[in-house]
């Protein structure tokens, strides 16, 4: 798209018309006081006028047509590119989820049939992670050890399809919880963003790992990283046997308290997940906590072109100087 930034310098174009005005004015009045004093004045005049008539009409057309190309050139025309859509990253969120061998348990309900905590786990994260459009997104997977399975990433898309593939027991079936959070922080310090957020998910306790999940803890809160975290696992099950049916609570090994302490120190929040339904819930909250942005950066390409009517008004400035020289 072709514009000019300050067009309102288009008021600079008739000046040579009125400044020409004002001049004749004066020349009027001179002209009239030496007729008094030169005979024949006019029968000159006209013949002077008859011979230079020419020249000086193609020298105004001159001047003239350089003055507006350099009034163009003052009224910066530029030429605007098609829209480049850039995301904002205005946020760093870090999934970090236990995927320890309880992650197995079936007490969880999805579209009406029992499945386990992890399954559950995957088809609501998928549908939070498509809606984070403008944030760069990564997950660690952790066992008896934590690893980064996704790097931070804007692809959105690959994230979801990655979720898909996530198994249990790839890092073991105990919970370094205090090693995954510390992995998590290590990611994300040194990444530029305004907001950088981890929502850690687990359904037991801290039992593998060199790090306290207290330190780990301490590293997120010196470094501003906001946690959330989740407890996973139904409070009732109930166990048909060759005895009848039996009462327990899947949840027994689910520490509650470290992970609400994770989350108040470090000004998240604590949520807990007892069911599919709980989990779309908690992850609705996280979406109104932390907004993403619906609009995009959108920049335009700008190239100058001042320096086209600038040229053309140097090289007529140039050629009626040459000719005035010339015919003088």
């Amino acid at each position: 798209m072709f514009t000019f930034l300050w067009f309102e310098l288009a008021l600079l174009f008739p000046l040579p018309f009125l400044w020409r005005m004002l001049k004749n004015g004066n020349k009027q009045d001179t002209v009239q006081q030496d007729a008094l004093r030169v005979p024949f004045f006019k029968m000159l005049a006209g013949n002077l006028k008859h011979q230079s008539l020419p020249v000086s009409k193609v020298l105004k057309l001159v001047f003239y047509l350089a003055w507006c190309f350099f009034v163009l050139a003052l009224m910066r025309p530029v030429w605007f590119g098609e829209e480049i859509k850039l995301p904002k990253q205005v946020r760093q969120i870090m999934m970090v989820l236990d995927i320890s061998g309880s992650m197995m348990e079936k007490d969880f309900v999805w579209n009406g049939r029992q499945t386990t905590r992890i399954d559950a786990v995957k088809a609501v994260t998928q549908d939070f992670i498509e809606k984070r459009k403008s944030d760069a997104l990564g997950m660690i997977l952790f066992g008896t050890q934590p690893y980064v399975y996704i790097p931070t990433t804007t692809d959105n898309e690959a994230v979801r399809q990655m979720t898909k593939e996530i198994a249990v027991g790839l890092a073991g079936d105990m919970t370094a919880m205090g090693d995954a959070l510390a992995l998590s922080v290590k990611q994300m310090k040194d990444v530029p963003a305004e907001t950088k957020v981890v929502i850690l998910m687990s359904d037991g306790y801290a039992n593998a790992g060199s790090l306290l999940p207290e330190e780990a803890m301490q590293l997120a809160q010196d470094n501003k990283i906001k946690v959330y975290t989740i407890g996973l696992g139904a409070d009732v099950m109930y166990q048909p046997t060759f005895f009848g049916t039996f009462q327990t609570n899947p949840s027994s090994d689910l520490d509650e308290k470290v992970l609400k302490q994770i989350a108040e120190t470090t000004g998240g929040k604590y949520f807990r997940a007892k069911s599919s339904e709980d989990l779309k819930n908690i992850y609705a909250e996280l979406d109104k906590l932390e907004k993403t942005d619906e609009k995009d950066d959108v920049i335009r390409p700008r190239t100058d072109l001042f320096f086209v009517p600038l040229l053309c008004s140097m090289l007529l400035f140039f050629f009626g100087f040459l000719m005035k020289g010339r015919f003088r």
